[in-house]
């Protein structure tokens, strides 16, 4: 009986000893996790700051300033691309609207 007794106290220390190793090691998993999530979200922010200074630099350059619509071109700031028309534009839109509008 007292080697039973002795063999139960054993193995409930071995089933907490066990238990403790288990809670340690998901423990280190989550700590884990949360460091790698942690650093995924700085380097998210680095980049998402990157990226926002980038297009600010690239708002002030001149070329990235379009003319608004119907604003007279001045050629000697457009390269040839501005000389393009392309089918199914409208330039007259407006023009006829307001004559529509007028009658």
């Amino acid at each position: 009986s007292r080697f039973f007794s002795m063999n139960h106290e054993l193995q409930t220390q071995f089933q907490t000893s066990l238990l403790l190793y288990q809670a340690e090691h998901v423990k280190a998993l989550v700590q884990g996790m949360n460091e790698h999530e942690e650093r995924m979200k700085e380097e998210r922010m680095r980049s998402l700051q990157d990226l926002r200074k980038t297009l600010d630099e690239q708002v002030k350059q001149p070329k990235n300033n379009a003319l608004a619509k119907d604003d007279p071109l001045d050629l000697e700031a457009c390269g040839p691309a501005s000389l393009q028309r392309f089918s199914g534009e409208d330039n007259l839109h407006n023009d006829r609207k307001k004559i529509q509008q007028d009658q």
